[in-house]
């Protein structure tokens, strides 16, 4: 039995290399069946993976060499990479990587060392200012430094900033589920998850950094170590801006004075880590940036196309620069919400972020398969599912690439959200959560009720 076992395990641990190797250094994403089959390949080994009795010990060594593998991959499932070593470049020139758009260097009669037109050219967003936060702008300028004609070197650089996040989230986020009394095992939900691997340390998307640090900065909360803790949710936040959506959960989980000063020192380390970078053109610009994704882009959404195509019936254009800012509206109502309530603990705070950044995804205007790494992360401290679920079907939009309009399959986007929707209100119907807001609603009905009747 156990020889059984153990030839089972290295039968699919080899079989996931192997669609690992073949996904990350000899397929283009272009070619949709074959992103397909060995994603689907790779998923199946995951489930049978994960219903193996493996041990933190093992489940840590599988997740490290799975992403050692593609430790000299060229990114080619994304063009993102193009744009943090353009970042890198600007700033190992002195440049604030903030100031200008690509296309305003391109058109100079010298350019900066190093940047050419053939890196240009690859770039996803020339006319657009850079999004990345001072975190990843400095993973991106020391990778400027070993930069060579094929970019490899510089690519491989910025993979070890994510590899080291990755193996401390490896290390830390057990830590975390045994002190919620969970299984530190369940840890093996995001080590070996192939979307996990394949996009964050495969195609350099620094969703590692910024879950690294969040899990950090809980962690050391949960210790009662507010300064600290503070330090390192600013250095996430500064990673990718995301996390700030999190910050009013915290409120009545630290109690009021500790939350404050939780605040206080995020905030002023936020602000240190800009300075670098902070000017009138750097505010306005990274302003002008995020609002792309609520006034422009689309990609991959769900709740939005439903109410983009109400918007072609009723308005006959698309709504989206008034409808994605009216959706974000809605996720702060919805996080207020659920901030104010009960219960108040480590346990329910991981279920709140869940949702928090559900609801997010599911009302925005683009998503992009990598997105769905974070839900993962916060799953592993919950009872959901849904979210692995979600992150084997999120590759469905890649079927966008197989033509050069990069025009989406509607049909297989409805496929996607119909499944994870689906299996998200079996998940809220089994665990009573229906029921729960039902009792919610009405504590609410009955309190303003009898408030309003002393009033009187």
């Amino acid at each position: 039995m156990h020889l059984k076992k153990n030839f089972n395990l290295l039968s699919l641990s080899l079989i996931t290399i192997a669609c690992f190797i073949k996904l990350g250094y000899f397929t283009n994403r272009a070619n949709t069946f074959e992103v397909f089959s060995l994603f689907g390949t790779a998923f199946l080994c995951y489930y049978f993976l994960i219903k193996q009795n493996l041990s933190l010990k093992k489940i840590i060594f599988i997740a490290i060499t799975f992403r050692l593998v593609l430790i000299g991959m060229h990114p080619n499932l994304s063009d993102d990479y193009f744009r943090f070593i353009w970042d890198g470049l600007l700033l190992n020139n002195g440049i604030n990587p903030f100031e200008q758009i690509p296309s305003y260097y391109i058109n100079q009669s010298k350019l900066p060392i190093g940047l050419t037109k053939n890196l240009f050219i690859n770039l996803n967003s020339p006319d657009y200012y850079t999004i990345y936060p001072p975190i990843c702008q400095l993973s991106f300028w020391v990778s400027s430094f070993f930069i060579s004609t094929n970019l490899l070197s510089s690519v491989i650089v910025m993979r070890i900033f994510i590899l080291i996040s990755e193996a401390c989230i490896l290390i830390i986020f057990p830590k975390i589920l045994s002190s919620l009394n969970l299984n530190p095992e369940n840890i093996k939900w995001y080590a070996l998850n192939p979307l996990v691997i394949i996009e964050l340390t495969g195609n350099l998307h620094y969703e590692s950094l910024m879950i690294c640090f969040l899990g950090i900065s809980i962690y050391l909360l949960m210790r009662k170590q507010i300064v600290l803790a503070a330090i390192f949710f600013s250095f996430s936040v500064a990673s990718k801006l995301l996390p700030l959506m999190f910050l009013p959960l915290l409120f009545f989980v630290l109690e009021w004075k500790k939350a404050i000063k939780f605040y206080l020192i995020t905030g002023l380390m936020i602000l240190l880590l800009f300075v670098p970078f902070l000017n009138q053109e750097m505010i306005t610009n990274l302003g002008s940036s995020v609002n792309l994704y609520f006034q422009k882009f689309e990609f991959n959404a769900s709740i939005y196309y439903v109410i983009r195509w109400i918007g072609y019936q009723v308005k006959g254009y698309n709504i989206i620069q008034t409808a994605g800012v009216r959706l974000s509206y809605f996720v702060v109502a919805f996080i207020f919400i659920m901030s104010l309530s009960k219960p108040f603990d480590y346990k329910s705070l991981f279920i709140k972020m869940l949702f928090a950044i559900s609801i997010y995804f599911f009302t925005a205007t683009i998503i992009h398969p990598w997105y769905v790494c974070s839900l993962v992360a916060i799953s592993i401290f919950t009872e959901f599912k849904f979210s692995y679920l979600w992150s084997a079907l999120a590759i469905v939009s890649y079927a966008t690439y197989n033509n050069a309009e990069y025009k989406e399959n509607l049909l297989l986007t409805t496929l996607e959200y119909t499944l994870v929707y689906g299996y998200l209100i079996y998940e809220l119907q089994k665990y009573n959560y229906f029921q729960q807001f039902g009792r919610y609603i009405e504590y609410q009905y009955r309190y303003f009720k009898n408030k309003k009747g002393i009033l009187k």
